[in-house]
């Protein structure tokens, strides 16, 4: 199996900044779409056609870079901050709730 540690945090910068990009799919990321904004490679195989053809064609390139972009504004950090701190702060109020329980 691989190590995709890091790979969802390359992934949104890459996009922001407008690169073209190619991904494996076993990644996962929600950052790329296939063949909108990247490619994602299926197996290690992939990866050299996929370099070619962007190499190859500088149209592809600024198309999927501009989508990139695009698709790198709907993750607002401000949006994804908010999300996290209620998980935390409803985890913490279920270990509180759970706490007060064993106390009584």
């Amino acid at each position: 199996d691989r190590d995709v540690t890091g790979v969802q945090t390359c992934a949104l910068p890459i996009s922001a900044c407008g690169l073209p990009s190619i991904a494996m799919e076993l990644y996962r990321s929600d950052y790329v779409i296939d063949g909108k904004t990247a490619f994602l490679a299926r197996s290690d195989s992939d990866l050299t056609p996929m370099l070619d053809h962007l190499l190859n064609d500088d149209a592809l390139r600024r198309s999927f870079g501009e989508a990139a972009v695009l698709h790198a504004g709907n993750f607002d950090w401000d949006e994804i901050t908010r999300q996290w701190a209620t998980i935390f702060e409803e985890a913490a109020a279920k270990r509180r709730a759970i706490l007060q329980q064993k106390a009584s």
